[in-house]
């Protein structure tokens, strides 16, 4: 009985040494981009290293808020879509109102706080880059969706006349200079 237990016990351990390794595997690789998100606002929009910091706090936060909105308006959307008949269709319409004015007003917050300290250019340059640095993140996790999936094939035996030569040219394809 009490090997069994030991060996629950070490299951459970490796398991979670296993996750913790992901999530620290992660975390570097969130610093490792805020650390390059800084550097480009910093040389993009000319300014100094606390002001970029203090932008990419503000844009986080107004990205998280936003986010939440959106999930609630799409799950209203979807909602009075699917039940037009509902007997609190009127309160669900005045919901997404609500709702959509609600994204209005924290954007129009947003832009405030940053006019505080960055100029309009900077504003405009900080947009762009940030619709940017979203195309391009949206590309790269796209791209790995499908690298691992061809690792997956290829693994399984699926690209067997691929030229071996493929690979090295892939890993070439990965050190990327994010240039955005």
């Amino acid at each position: 009985m009490k090997k069994i237990h030991f060996i629950s016990f070490t299951a459970l351990l490796l398991i979670l040494i296993s996750v913790s390794c992901i999530f620290a595997q992660n975390d570097t690789t969130n610093k490792r981009l805020k650390k390059i998100v800084k550097e480009k606002l910093i040389e993009k929009l000319n300014i100094d290293d606390q002001t970029a910091e203090k932008l990419i706090t503000l844009q986080m936060t107004h990205r998280k808020e936003i986010k939440e909105l959106k999930r609630h308006q799409g799950d209203l959307i979807k909602d009075i879509s699917d039940n037009p008949q509902s007997s609190d269709i009127s309160s669900k319409i005045d919901d997404l109102l609500d709702t959509e004015y609600n994204i209005y007003l924290k954007n129009k917050d947003y832009i405030g706080t940053v006019k505080t300290f960055l100029t309009p250019a900077q504003i405009a340059q900080s947009m762009a880059f940030e619709k940017d640095l979203m195309k391009f993140l949206k590309k790269e996790i796209k791209r790995k969706h499908h690298d691992d999936k061809d690792d997956k094939d290829r693994d399984n035996g699926h690209d067997k006349d691929r030229d071996k030569d493929n690979g090295k040219d892939r890993d070439k394809d990965k050190e990327h200079d994010f240039d955005f």
